[in-house]
């Protein structure tokens, strides 16, 4: 039959899975020094990294952009029309907001039964 096995048979089986798994990722880790290398890599791009860096000024071309666009975000927000702008749409989500909630009021609260029985 195709019925799947009981619970613990499959916990079993996937358990058994991902040990055979990790044997076979560790074995093949140790024949090719898979975590060696990795290590080698990390290491000579963190010093190619450094080297562009200095190269380039990256670090302080960044921190000088940041800078920038952070003068240029306040004064975004400062300006009075984005202001008046900012406002408009608060004023409108409050409003939407304020409806919405009268409607979901209304679905909630069921309709009064004047003076009918039950």
């Amino acid at each position: 039959t195709n019925a799947p096995p009981p619970k613990n048979e499959f916990l079993t089986a996937v358990t058994n899975l991902g040990s055979v798994i990790t044997a076979k990722a560790q074995e093949v880790d140790q024949q090719h020094h898979v975590t060696e290398k990795l290590a080698s890599v990390k290491l000579a791009t963190a010093a190619k990294t450094g080297e562009i860096n200095e190269k380039y000024q990256v670090s302080e071309k960044w921190s000088n952009l940041t800078r920038t666009m952070s003068v240029k975000v306040e004064k975004v927000k400062e300006d009075p029309k984005t202001k008046e702008a900012t406002e408009n749409v608060k004023k409108s989500l409050a409003g939407a907001s304020s409806w919405v909630s009268q409607k979901f009021q209304a679905i909630k609260t069921p309709p009064s039964n004047n003076g009918g029985s039950n």
